[in-house]
């Protein structure tokens, strides 16, 4: 085997290295990202607005102060 060979394997190497990396890392966002919405999610579930409440702010017949003391 000549010195080309051995450049070649290294590259793969280092390519299958940098892959291996990407999706390790890759996952390890991902976890964290579902670990953060669960916590968000159950610590304000009291306190989102619902689907109707929502309905209710995009109505433009009420103005927004009516809107505001309905959620105070």
């Amino acid at each position: 085997m000549n010195n080309c060979t051995y450049f070649v394997i290294l590259l793969l190497l280092f390519l299958g290295i940098a892959v291996h990396n990407m999706y390790r890392l890759n996952r390890a966002r991902k976890d964290a990202l579902n670990r953060l919405h669960h916590l968000v999610t159950r610590n304000l579930a009291g306190e989102l607005l619902t689907s109707e409440e929502l309905t209710e702010l995009t109505d433009l017949s009420k103005t927004f102060e009516q809107i505001k003391n309905k959620f105070i």
